[in-house]
């Protein structure tokens, strides 16, 4: 059990630059008394960082740098809970890029309730990784 929810890990499988994903299931109810909202708390400024022009954003559940390579997390805080770790770069999340991809998830989300899953594809010092996110 996390702060988030139940964790449900699959082991990875052998191979040399990847992991079979892992899954995370989520009770949304959790973050019924989580304030602040992540919304109400979410600043976001351009930045130059890593050689390249991006945007610094700091929330409650993670502060990162978004570039066109990706969005690079500078300081996980509540994103420790579904194994997420500094200076992981999320590379996709549910196949998008992630400044589109994060968007995607949240409109499929409230066009079709049953979309439940959000899979996030990140780069952790150059094993690609897979996290898998199931909210109930």
């Amino acid at each position: 059990m996390t702060a988030l929810g139940r964790r449900v890990v699959r082991r990875p499988a052998a191979g040399v630059g990847t992991s079979e994903p892992e899954r995370y299931d989520i009770d949304v109810r959790s973050f019924a008394d989580w304030p602040p909202t992540l919304t109400s708390a979410l600043k976001i400024r351009p930045t130059f960082s890593y050689g390249r022009f991006g945007y610094a954003i700091e929330s409650e559940f993670a502060d990162a740098i978004l570039t066109d390579d990706g969005l690079t997390i500078t300081n996980p805080k509540y994103a420790t809970t579904v194994g997420i770790e500094m200076d992981d770069k999320i590379l996709t999340v549910n196949g998008h890029r992630p400044a589109g991809g994060v968007f995607m998830a949240v409109l499929n989300m409230r066009r079709d309730p049953d979309s439940n899953i959000i899979q996030l594809q990140l780069d952790r010092r150059g094993t690609i990784m897979q996290r898998t996110l199931v909210l109930h």
